[in-house]
Formats: C-alpha cells, structure tokens, sequence
C-alpha cells in the first residue's frame, strides 16, 4: 500500500487582508500573469507535494457583504513522509496526529517562505487522513519535454486542443 497524508484545513485571514498563503500565491500568480491558480505543485520541500485552495477550487468568492474570512486548503504529503509516520489507516493516534498536522503545516510555511507560526497559528480546524489503498501504485509521466523536467514527472496534466486539465496526487510518484 502507498501512504500519503491529506490534511484539510481551514484558515482564517486578517479581518479584510488576506491570508498569508493567499498572499504568496497571488504574488507567484503575478510573476505569470496568470490570477486562476488555485493548486500549485510544492517543488522546493521534500516532504510536501502539493497545496490546493478549495475555496477558489469550487469558485466560492466572498461576496463583499460577507462577514467569512475563512479559506479552506488541501496539502498533501509527499509518499516519503507518509511512509516515514505512517499509523493505523482507519485510526491515526492523537499524537501522531499532532506530530504530523504540526510538521506538515510549519513545512509549508517553509516552503512558502512565511514566519513560523503565520498558518498553523491561524488554522481555525483541520482533518487529516492518511490515504494508501486509494493512492494508485503507476502514474503518468510525459515524455514530451523530459530532459526539462527529470524524466517527465511534471505533476499535471493539460489538453490546449480541449481545455481540459488535471492536477493532483495520482500524477505524481507512488509511495
């Protein structure tokens, strides 16, 4: 079986700022020009693999009479991780719950180059899981421009012909 932690969590941003992890993703977005990015593949922390807002995921703007300041965010691990905390699929222990939620989150603000404490100090709830059966043993990979992406793992997947594109954890490496 595969091991990969799925945490999902709710973040809340400062009263009409936004959250830092809008922040630095509007910033990333900026340097593209492209304002649409909602997952982004996390390349510079080995243990995470990628970071999804569900919130502009399903298109929930805040109105601007809403009173929420509340964003929601997927983070999944990396297959390594998993493997090195993995527990009882069905009944993670309490700490090893907190052990994990707490690296995964100060890993992220890492990656993300934010202060210590700037999400996990801000995290109003959370659900972690740990997936394994579910996480498929073969993955995608393109050949198309492989000597610019390490053999062609690029984590996504994107039809110009159709529109259609995908993102997510089976793309990348098994545990």
């Amino acid at each position: 079986l595969n091991s990969i932690f799925s945490l999902v969590f709710a973040i809340k941003s400062n009263n009409d700022d936004a959250s830092p992890i809008s922040k630095i993703v509007a910033n990333l977005c900026n340097e593209d020009g492209n304002n649409d990015v909602y997952t982004i593949m996390i390349k510079n922390e080995p243990t995470l693999r990628l970071l999804s807002c569900n919130t502009l995921k399903h298109h929930h703007a805040q109105n601007p009479n809403s009173q929420s300041n509340i964003e929601i965010y997927t983070l999944l691990s990396s297959p390594k991780f998993g493997k090195q905390f993995k527990g009882p699929q069905e009944n993670l222990p309490l700490d090893l719950q907190e052990k994990v939620v707490m690296k995964m989150l100060a890993n992220l603000e890492n990656s993300l180059k934010l202060e210590n404490g700037d999400v996990s100090n801000a995290v109003v709830d959370l659900k972690l899981q740990l997936w394994g059966a579910a996480v498929p043993m073969n993955t995608w990979s393109s050949s198309s421009n492989s000597s610019s992406n390490n053999g062609g793992v690029d984590g996504f997947v994107y039809d110009a012909t159709y529109g259609v594109g995908a993102a997510g954890d089976w793309i990348l490496d098994p545990s």
